[in-house]
């Protein structure tokens, strides 16, 4: 973005920072990342360093950016998946919505840089909070040798995430 006055010479810089580059570090964060997303069994996929420098100095955007990362391997992230984005800010940490993992990448707005944790979270069935709906759905088929009329009715459990954006 050009509103975001982000000088011409800077370089971006992106670092991935694995258990095998700094262990210590690495396994830090991804206690966060769980600790940000409220949930021991969430995924940390991988954690980078990212941002712009001018003679070695950081710069910040003056507005959001977007950003979009891309995993190559087939481990990166599930197809569909809610993307989570936890960023470890210097002043705090944040959790920002990555969208839904498409081809292997994600991409979500940020107005600063420092280190950030992409993965998702896939909370246990019995923490996911359930509640019923009530269906009833009446579809005819016709053509030019029959006509059929099918009918569903009953009650279906669903997440109550699910059951609020349907009535949305």
């Amino acid at each position: 973005n050009k509103d975001a006055n982000i000088p011409e010479d800077a370089r971006l810089i992106a670092e991935q920072i694995t258990e095998v580059t700094d262990s210590e570090d690495y396994k830090k964060h991804e206690t966060e990342f769980k600790k940000s997303m409220g949930d021991e069994n969430a995924t940390m996929s991988a954690l980078f360093k990212i941002g712009f420098y001018v003679e070695g100095e950081e710069v910040e955007p003056e507005t959001p950016v977007l950003v979009t990362i891309q995993f190559v391997d087939k481990n990166g992230l599930p197809e569909g998946e809610p993307i989570k984005v936890v960023h470890f800010g210097d002043e705090k940490t944040e959790v920002i919505d990555g969208g839904k993992a498409e081809s292997g990448s994600t991409s979500f707005k940020t107005n600063g840089f420092s280190k950030f944790a992409v993965g998702f979270s896939k909370k246990d069935e019995t923490d996911v909070e359930k509640t019923s709906v009530h269906i009833t759905k009446t579809e005819v088929y016709e053509d030019d040798v029959f006509r059929a009329t099918f009918h569903i009715e009953g009650d279906i459990e669903v997440d109550k995430e699910a059951a609020d954006a349907m009535q949305s």
